[in-house]
């Protein structure tokens, strides 16, 4: 007899379902370049000059000087993200390539689309209420073929492989992790001078999350091999049945954000905010894959931010700096090699526990710049950059001559970040709007330039190299009133 589905089940589907459909962005790790169309088309500046009601996931100190305004918009990516292995004696290739030395699998599913939107209404002069609909973050793998250690196979020769009629590479590799945050807001203007006033915002953050992983057999088999022979122990989790292949898992959690502006002769602005972390339910289904017991919270962050607004008549520069705490996060921050794999690391911990293996992703720093200039009453044109190193544990690869840049740099954590290929470093946009009669209709393009980080596997993976590039357009509809 089938069961029918009750109303958390329907709610759950409608929510995934919502999500599934916007799962991307231009990246800093997976924290977005920035919220709004404008903003976006500008490097992601935002923290002291607002230019629309998205602000508020930056800076909501800002939405008070933005008068009554709502948007709409939608976000389209097109992202590549690939890795390669070089194999061993364990794992020699995948599929059609087991004979060769070396294995490159790209991900499926290259374009995506998101929607956000935003209200902010001045209820007296110098106070303001709104609600920002975003999304915090995203990173996405699904690749069409396993390899032959994550598959769980291979990795004590062909007998075992027959005996589970098991292809190495026939099962999907992958994960998809999509936070999104709505935050209503209050912020209040101070005019203490004329050449100054400085605002304040508040904005609790309810924040929405789904999770899969996918392929990650090697966590589940009943009899794991040992790669070390100094310190041999086999992978392992608190909850084996907990780990793969589960569907998407729902969770959500509170946090707060808090940010001041302030300005200056009417053409400097400055602005800081902060954001804690947003603290999440648990992931019950992959419970035996996350570390803390499946917790995945979503970091908490600050931004400071500097512009300059018509000092020359229609010019608008800016600069932001940004602090992500991914380090924070167990599921995030814990390294790898506490799985004990490592020759001689005789301490081994479980995927699931508290100190369990994770990403080894670090705190990042961002850095924003970006400009705009209005060339006549209803047309602006924007463009900027942006800079940040990729957020897992680097080292540099001195062995290397200067000329071979695309593998300057090396991780020891690259055997789950397989999973998450968080290489970008640099990203360039530009974007203009069109306004007419309190009507704006806007335009922004996000490349984010193509990066490599290899490293050591402690997979018997040999060497694995990880690689991401992406480009994005974002369109937007404002109205002001």
């Amino acid at each position: 007899m089938k069961r029918k589905p009750n109303g958390l089940t329907i709610t759950r589907a409608a929510l995934l379902l919502a999500l599934t459909v916007s799962q991307l962005e231009a990246t800093h790790g997976f924290f977005m370049t920035g919220h709004g169309t404008k903003s976006i088309g500008m490097g992601g500046i935002a923290a002291a000059y607002a230019q629309d009601s998205l602000v508020a996931a930056t800076n909501p100190a800002g939405m008070v000087r933005l008068g009554n305004r709502a948007d709409i918009g939608l976000h389209i990516l097109a992202p590549k993200r690939k890795y390669s292995y070089t194999g061993s004696d364990a794992s020699v290739g995948c599929h059609e390539k087991v004979d060769q030395s070396e294995c490159e699998i790209t991900s499926d599913t290259s374009v995506f689309a998101m929607g956000h939107a935003g209200i902010n209404y001045m209820f007296t002069k110098d106070d303001a209420f709104g609600v920002s609909f975003f999304q915090n973050g995203w990173m996405n793998t699904n690749y069409p073929e396993n390899n032959v250690v994550f598959a769980g196979t291979g990795l004590v020769g062909d007998n075992v492989r027959k005996e589970k009629n098991c292809d190495p590479c026939g099962d999907p590799l992958g994960l998809n992790l999509m936070q999104w945050v709505i935050a209503p807001t209050y912020s209040h203007i101070f005019r203490s001078h004329e050449s100054f006033d400085h605002t304040i915002g508040i904005a609790p953050l309810i924040g929405i999350q789904a999770f899969k992983t996918k392929g990650l057999h090697r966590l589940v088999m009943e009899e794991q091999t040992e790669f070390n022979t100094e310190c041999p122990k086999p992978l392992c989790s608190v909850l084996p049945c907990h780990v793969t292949n589960r569907n998407h898992d729902m969770a959500g959690g509170i946090g707060v954000q808090a940010g001041w502006t302030g300005r200056m002769w009417d053409h400097y602005h400055f602005g800081f905010s902060y954001a804690s972390k947003v603290f999440m339910s648990k992931l019950k289904a992959y419970r035996g894959f996350l570390a803390d017991d499946g917790k995945f919270h979503m970091p908490a962050h600050l931004s400071a931010g500097f512009a300059v607004s018509h000092l020359v008549q229609g010019l608008i520069f800016g600069f932001d700096y940004q602090r992500i705490f991914y380090g924070d996060i167990k599921a995030l921050g814990n390294p790898f090699e506490r799985a004990g794999l490592k020759t001689g690391a005789c301490e081994q911990r479980c995927f699931g526990e508290a100190r369990g293996p994770g990403f080894g992703w670090k705190s990042t720093s961002v850095f924003k710049f970006g400009a705009s200039f209005q060339v006549c009453e209803s047309w602006i044109f924007r463009v900027g950059a942006s800079h940040n190193r990729f957020p897992f544990k680097r080292k540099r690869n001195k062995n290397l001559p200067p000329e071979e840049t695309d593998f300057a740099c090396e991780t020891t954590e690259a055997d789950l970040n397989i999973l998450m290929p968080a290489t970008v470093e640099n990203h360039v946009t530009l974007g203009f709007s069109h306004q007419s009669n309190g009507h704006e209709f806007d335009f922004a393009y996000v490349h984010g330039i193509g990066n490599k980080v290899t490293g050591p596997s402690a997979l018997e993976l040999g060497d694995i190299t990880l690689e991401m590039r992406q480009h994005s357009v974002e369109f937007n509809y404002g109205y002001r009133w």
